[in-house]
């Protein structure tokens, strides 16, 4: 908490240049303020194998489907005498979406977040990956981002990350909402910009639990 709290602050007064600072020590690069923008829509598509396109089309379609069958409804209007009561349900403007990077890339999560937030009417997705390999040149992150139509990535990490989607800088505007998984500098970043009600967030992700069960007969 402290040393998040730290990065925080330091970003709010410092922007930009205290981020890439961050990434410098934390992930060892030394990025400029115009390398961590990237438009993947003015890029050119990379060839993926066809199995891959496959996967990556059905996930995002059977995705999709959920969401809109999952959409609130419109609730009824009531009239009780001269009162007229009734809810709206009303998009977020702006969301920043966190999608963690390590050994491979995980472009489920772009897609189980950036996909239920087009169905709710979000009008503008900002994607924060970390710079770990060469994210502009994989194929994988290419297509998928291409794919969902998302045309901001912030390729930056950790808390820094977090503190530029709800803090801003010049040029780009705070996010609305920050959502998806990530380290525990991630979470505790996300729940401190909460707490100064700076931003809105998803929830806060624990550890994942896995078992599989396997007999002779497994691959």
């Amino acid at each position: 908490m402290r040393i998040v709290c730290e990065i925080l602050d330091d970003i709010k007064a410092r922007g930009m240049d205290a981020a890439l600072a961050y990434t410098e020590k934390f992930d060892h690069l030394t990025l400029t303020p115009d390398e961590v923008w990237w438009h993947p829509l003015q890029s050119d598509s990379l060839a993926i194998p066809d199995d891959q396109r496959h996967a990556i089309d059905t996930a995002a379609r059977q995705i999709r489907r959920y969401h809109e069958a999952m959409k609130p409804q419109a609730p009824p209007v009531l009239h009780n005498g001269p009162l007229v009561t009734t809810s709206r349900w009303v998009p977020l403007t702006r969301v920043g979406l966190y999608v963690p990077n390590g050994g491979f890339p995980l472009i489920s999560s772009v897609m189980m977040t950036a996909i239920p937030a087009q169905v709710a009417g979000v009008s503008e997705i900002v994607v924060a990956i970390p710079p770990r390999g060469d994210v502009k040149n994989n194929p994988l992150w290419r297509y998928v981002l291409q794919l969902l139509q998302i045309d901001t990535v912030l390729l930056l990490g950790g808390a820094q990350a977090i503190g530029v989607l709800g803090y801003g800088v010049p040029g780009f505007s705070p996010v609305d909402l920050i959502a998806g998984p990530g380290n525990a500098y991630v979470a505790e970043a996300k729940q401190e910009l909460f707490r100064r009600k700076v931003v809105g967030i998803d929830g806060v992700a624990g550890p994942s639990e896995v078992l599989v069960l396997a007999d002779g007969s497994a691959n």
